[in-house]
């Protein structure tokens, strides 16, 4: 299991708890082990989780971490003022809270949330009937003359869809059931011929925040697309991919790892740093695909790294999106299909023509160490922070109004002055008062 696995199971324990205008301290035996990455990724979700914020105690592997980005003197200041101040971890004799939950963290699995909500935590061996509940619940008036039965099965469906893209080929799962069998041909630009189905994947996305400040998902997203292109295998190309890190030092360590160019094989180019799906920046779909969900009125997938699901914030036409961690981005953009169960199914056929399991090609987790320790280093993170507040060449090349206020651009249909903030003001003299 990964963080992304470890936060969306907070997540969902915490919604269930109620912690909305609370604040969450993570302590125990456990956060010892969790990395200062990892503990990120778990307090960067607090607004999804609904508290105010999310906060571990300052301990060594802090402080560690503050010298390996290259901030010495930040972590020397900080070990001396949270011991002087009797809140390093080891303080913790006195601390009372109002309430406690405990989890095991080896008893997390890998999963992804979905279809719109990031506390709706599914397992990775159930995403598939968590979307035909989706369905069934989205048709349930036109399949009210379908036998609750064969529904039933269909929902609960196990047997492994052989590594075989729904898309391409005459299998199909939902035939004989009116709207879950919902298709319709497409063609790309390119020539490309499929036809698109009920939970095709159109957007697999590594998105910033949570997950792409992180070495080990981010070395592990890319060792798993090494993997994969080494068997042959490549996107479906209906999904559209993108990568957004949340750091320059992510590129940096990617591509001083020799990983980068496997990413781009499997069009996981750098589109940018910052916010981009998880907030709707996605961009359209092809125009072939976008009318496809229109006249058909398929319910496609979009599989994103980010903090937020809600229907039609990734795009507003893909109807069920899934959080999950990176590595499991780049699979599912392999697999090309929702209803494909990474967890047993294959994801793929390669070129030999054998099937090709998650488990083949995920990541080993004592490799992702050794990059971490190779190429995440101090030196690194100098490099690329020593001027950052510079900006490139065109922040440096934009024009910038002086004066001590904003020069508010009466003609602007974006940014515009908000009503009641211009003011006048008239001084009068000593005598006159």
């Amino acid at each position: 299991a990964t963080a992304t696995d470890l936060v969306l199971t907070v997540t969902q324990l915490l919604r269930k708890r109620g912690v909305v205008g609370k604040f969450v301290e993570y302590f125990g035996e456990g956060v010892s082990n969790l990395s200062i990455a990892d503990r990120a990724t778990l307090s960067n979700m607090s607004p999804e989780y609904g508290a105010t914020v999310g906060i571990f105690p300052v301990d060594q592997r802090t402080i560690d971490y503050l010298r390996a980005t290259g901030r010495p003197e930040r972590a020397a200041r900080a070990e001396s003022y949270f011991k002087a101040q009797g809140l390093w971890e080891t303080n913790r004799a006195a601390i009372r809270y109002s309430d406690t939950l405990e989890l095991d963290l080896a008893k997390v699995e890998p999963c992804m949330a979905g279809p719109s909500r990031p506390q709706d935590r599914v397992l990775l061996k159930d995403v598939r009937g968590a979307f035909r509940s989706f369905l069934l619940q989205r048709h349930a008036e036109s399949l009210k003359t379908f036998d609750h039965q064969k529904l039933e099965q269909w929902q609960e469906m196990s047997e492994s869809m052989k590594g075989i893209a729904c898309e391409t080929s005459d299998f199909h799962p939902n035939k004989e059931l009116g709207p879950l069998d919902a298709t319709y041909p497409v063609v790309l630009e390119d020539g490309t011929k499929f036809n698109l189905v009920q939970g095709s994947i159109v957007m697999a996305a590594i998105t910033s925040c949570t997950n792409t400040s992180n070495p080990q998902l981010m070395l592990g997203a890319a060792l798993l697309a090494r993997n994969a292109v080494r068997r042959g295998l490549q996107r479906k190309p209906w999904v559209k991919t993108t990568f957004a890190p949340g750091s320059l030092a992510v590129r940096d360590y990617i591509e001083a790892s020799g990983l980068m160019g496997d990413l781009d094989t499997l069009g996981f180019n750098i589109a940018g740093f910052g916010c981009a799906v998880c907030i709707g920046n996605s961009g359209p779909l092809p125009e072939s695909i976008q009318e496809a969900i229109d006249k058909a009125g398929i319910a496609t997938a979009s599989v994103l790294s980010g903090n937020r699901n809600f229907e039609a914030r990734i795009h507003p036409s893909v109807m069920t999106n899934w959080l999950a961690s990176p590595p499991l981005v780049v699979a599912a953009a392999l697999a090309g299909n929702i209803n494909v169960n990474l967890a047993t199914d294959p994801i793929a056929i390669d070129q030999r023509g054998a099937p090709v399991f998650l488990s083949e090609i995920w990541p080993d987790p004592h490799e992702v160490d050794e990059l971490v320790e190779k190429y995440v280093t101090r030196a690194r993170f100098e490099k690329v922070y020593a001027n950052v507040f510079d900006g490139d060449k065109n922040w440096q090349e934009t024009e910038v109004p002086g004066g001590a206020g904003y020069a508010w651009d009466e003609d602007s249909t974006y940014i515009r002055r908000p009503p009641g903030t211009s003011v006048s003001c008239q001084f009068l003299s000593p005598s006159n008062t």
